[in-house]
């Protein structure tokens, strides 16, 4: 299946007027909410370029687990319809609070058969990729703010054998995904500044 890019504004709602008929067009929808005008990046035919999915999937972050029962919050998860895992890594350097890291992942694969997402808030993902695939990461998210060479991190990561996917903040524009959006499984667009403790909504 394939999905289509769809934007509007914050106040926008996905209506039956306005949403693609799924069944008929044997697409998924997907909804990248903003509060500014700035266009979509667009490909040579002027058209919005589309991305391949396979669903909208659910990916709770642990972020919002007890850490004192993480294995059973991860097990209810998925009794809930979960997808796949979100594990919020940060480094206290490119946002300002530090979270977990790959000791977490691997107690986690331990305990779960669903694919564990780690999104690395984090100033050098390159240097902890290794790492975390060790401990049994299956995809990853890197953000495009302070990457000084985003394709190269993106490669590392397909080259492991590992799903990438990119992360903007929510005050960068959708137009820088324009470049790299034919190299990456993933889009996560922020609707809060990384690193707050509140709940991130976001179209996958």
């Amino acid at each position: 299946m394939r999905a289509r890019a769809w934007r509007g504004t914050e106040d926008s709602k996905l209506t039956p007027e306005n949403k693609p008929n799924a069944a008929a067009e044997n697409h998924t929808f997907m909804a990248f909410i903003s509060g500014d005008s700035r266009p979509m990046p667009r490909d040579r035919n002027g058209e919005c370029p589309e991305i391949e999915s396979d669903a909208v999937k659910i990916a709770p972050s642990i972020l919002a687990a007890d850490f004192a029962c993480l294995g059973e919050q991860v097990a209810e998860a998925k009794r809930a319809g979960a997808d796949r895992i979100h594990i919020d890594v940060m480094d206290g350097h490119f946002v300002p609070n530090i979270s977990m890291g790959a000791p977490i992942v691997a107690s986690l694969r331990r305990v779960t058969r669903l694919p564990l997402e780690t999104h690395m808030m984090i100033s050098d993902p390159d240097r902890f990729l290794d790492e975390f695939v060790e401990a049994g990461s299956d995809s990853f998210l890197v953000h495009w703010e302070g990457n000084a060479n985003l394709h190269r991190t993106v490669q590392r990561i397909k080259t492991l054998g590992k799903r990438a996917g990119v992360v903007i903040n929510p005050a960068t524009p959708a137009a820088v995904l324009e470049e790299i959006l034919p190299d990456v499984d993933q889009v996560l667009v922020m609707t809060v500044d990384p690193g707050l403790p509140r709940p991130v909504a976001a179209v996958c």
